[in-house]
């Protein structure tokens, strides 16, 4: 018996160590295939080395060969999509716009693909007119080997949102000047915030400036990071208190003539007929109307009259 046992002790052995043996000396290309983030690879095992990021947040971006497309990523005018390599000297890339479903291994060979720059970056065009929905993919190529990586769903946005008067359309422009109230719009597609003197609001069609002050500080930003910020002088919207008409023992001095006066504070006062101007005021007044004004020299001119 102690002889037996001795004998199935050591075909155990045996048996468990030429298991291991060649797990610890197979060579990297003949491992099972190893996916690196959500990279692809063919059926012949290999190693993927090509990751995708957002340059700026490094946020990953690398998607899944073969999963359902979602645009829920963005990149905006501050950023762009960087590649990293580690053991692959060509590499290709493709902006897939509008891809729709899965996108499969078997899809790539017919790409247009175009050779990564040096700097292994993508960057979209500043004006917004590359604007859209995209699919990065990238091919790698060494040695005969190919691979291949996909990112996630990209909105590519570099368009800020725009304020605009609701009733004219045209764009707000700091320092414009407008009444508590007035209404604008926001236009953005990917709009994700409006807020007005620090203050959210609720994300809608129009809005109402709100005074803080003398002021309205508007800012909306989107989901790629594209903000936009006005700041508009609010008027004060309150009615004038209409100066006194005079009572029928108070008298009234007439000006009639075209020439500087000493006017007093409180005492009513009346332009002779036709339009007249004050120097310093670029407004032009009617005759015939009383008026108030404080202590101090003003000169006065009567228009001629048309013919």
């Amino acid at each position: 018996m102690g002889k037996s046992r001795k004998r199935c002790f050591w075909a155990v052995l045996a048996v468990t160590v030429g298991c291991l043996i060649p797990m610890r000396t197979m060579k990297a290309s003949e491992d099972a295939p190893s996916v690196s983030g959500n990279s692809s690879v063919r059926e012949a095992p290999q190693t993927s080395a090509i990751e995708i990021y957002e340059k700026n947040g490094h946020v990953d971006l690398t998607g899944a060969m073969g999963d359902p497309v979602s645009y829920d990523q963005y990149i905006g005018a501050a950023g762009g999509i960087m590649i990293t390599v580690s053991d692959l000297t060509d590499i290709y890339y493709y902006l897939w716009k509008d891809a729709e479903g899965s996108i499969l291994e078997e899809n790539m060979d017919a790409l247009a693909w175009e050779r990564l720059n040096d700097a292994r970056e993508i960057s979209f065009a500043a004006d917004g007119s590359a604007d859209g929905k995209y699919v990065v993919c990238v091919k790698g190529v060494q040695d005969g080997r190919t691979v291949y990586a996909v990112s996630k769903g990209i909105v590519a946005d570099m368009t800020a949102p725009k304020l605009v008067y609701a009733d004219s359309g045209a764009e707000l422009q700091h320092g414009d000047v407008c009444q508590t109230g007035t209404a604008f719009r926001v236009i953005d597609a990917n709009l994700e915030s409006v807020t007005m003197n620090e203050q959210p609001a609720e994300i809608q069609e129009e809005y109402q400036m709100a005074a803080n002050g003398a002021n309205c500080l508007i800012r909306a930003k989107d989901k790629a990071g594209n903000q936009t910020e006005r700041s508009i002088t609010i008027l004060d919207t309150q009615e004038p208190t209409p100066d006194p008409a005079p009572g029928p023992d108070e008298q009234t001095t007439v000006i009639e003539e075209s020439r500087e006066y000493s006017l007093e504070e409180g005492t009513a006062y009346t332009l002779g007929s036709g339009m007249w101007t004050v120097a310093g005021d670029d407004s032009v007044y009617p005759g015939e109307v009383t008026f108030y004004v404080p202590s101090g020299n003003y000169t006065f001119q009567r228009l001629p009259e048309e013919e």
